[in-house]
């Protein structure tokens, strides 16, 4: 029996991460098998879903029309998630609520739930991510960590898989390629993904979200002593003992100034300190011909050895790779 997956379709959803994988699981084990002359079988069964079986129409004038309403739905192996459009204020359409009670009915009913890029946020809706690992697009990591502290958020991972909980998450936009392959190989078989993986030409990602991404420097208006220090650090990324330093000319208590510095930003002033950090060496890898021993000790890091354990850590590529991957 093909495996049901049913994809939620609203009128957000980011076309490419919507029709991509309806093509990957429509000809899993068909296509491959009519090329090579053997016998396909069919193992997926897809269904679109939607709050109404109204045509919804997107950009460039494709209309695509839903196959059954939430209510019609019955139950599924897999309900998958696309991507939406959010805008950078950070406010959910409407649509995600009524979605999310229609996705945790769906797993409670034993049906796998996954996501790519922002549609984990319309899964984080339904409080099931919570205390689990989970990404979303790079991009939008601060705003997800804001809605949703309860999850444990990965900005830089690509997959995110909770096998037991039956949660998995994806990262920006092409991630969704890492996704419905490993669904492909987890509910049909290894082989089957393999197939589809060449015929598809998609090639394993060899880094994380942290060798695409830019960090965000826009300041926050709620706190002028945050807002001052993010300045300074943005205008110091060289300077020693950051952190004392910042504390120091906020004239705030160390605990207020660093619990005030995580609520606005995210992250901690180290961590935000790093970012800022390995963001302008990933520019200047990619700008200028300086060694990489030159960029570590501009941007702060006096020992390289640790500058390219860092740099690893963060995009999964060494400094070197990373130049070579983007010059």
């Amino acid at each position: 029996m093909p495996i049901r997956v049913q994809i939620l379709l609203l009128p957000e959803t980011m076309l490419s991460t919507l029709t991509g994988p309806l093509d990957l699981l429509s000809t899993a084990g068909t296509l491959w098998p009519l090329l090579m002359g053997t016998e396909p079988q069919t193992l997926f069964d897809v269904e679109l879903i939607s709050s109404t079986r109204e045509p919804l129409c997107f950009a460039g004038g494709l209309t695509i029309h839903p196959q059954k309403t939430l209510d019609q739905a019955g139950p599924a192996d897999v309900v998958y998630v696309p991507s939406i459009f959010i805008t950078p204020d950070g406010e959910l359409p409407a649509s995600v609520s009524l979605a999310s009670n229609w996705l945790s009915k769906q797993h409670s009913d034993g049906a796998m739930l996954c996501s790519a890029c922002t549609g984990a946020f319309v899964l984080a809706e339904t409080g099931l991510l919570k205390g689990l690992p989970a990404t979303t697009h790079w991009a939008f990591g601060e705003l997800f960590q804001q809605r949703f502290a309860n999850v444990l958020f990965k900005n830089n991972a690509v997959l995110v898989v909770n096998s037991d909980a039956r949660l998995t998450t994806a990262g920006a936009n092409a991630s969704w390629q890492d996704l419905i392959l490993h669904l492909i190989k987890s509910t049909a078989n290894e082989r089957v993904a393999e197939e589809t993986r060449r015929l598809f030409l998609i090639d394993n990602h060899d880094s994380n979200q942290g060798a695409y991404s830019h960090c965000n420097l826009q300041l926050t208006t709620a706190d002028k002593e945050v807002a001052k220090a993010q300045s300074w650090l943005q205008a110091n990324l060289a300077a020693s003992l950051p952190v004392e330093q910042v504390v120091q000319q906020s004239a705030l208590p160390e605990r207020t100034f660093k619990r005030r510095f995580k609520q606005h930003t995210g992250m901690t002033v180290i961590a935000y300190m790093q970012m800022l950090r390995i963001d302008a060496a990933k520019t200047r890898l990619v700008t200028d011909n300086d060694s990489v021993e030159q960029i570590a000790s501009d941007v702060g890091y006096q020992d390289p050895s640790y500058f390219r354990r860092i740099f690893a850590r963060e995009t999964a590529l060494s400094p070197s790779q990373y130049r070579r991957k983007w010059k």
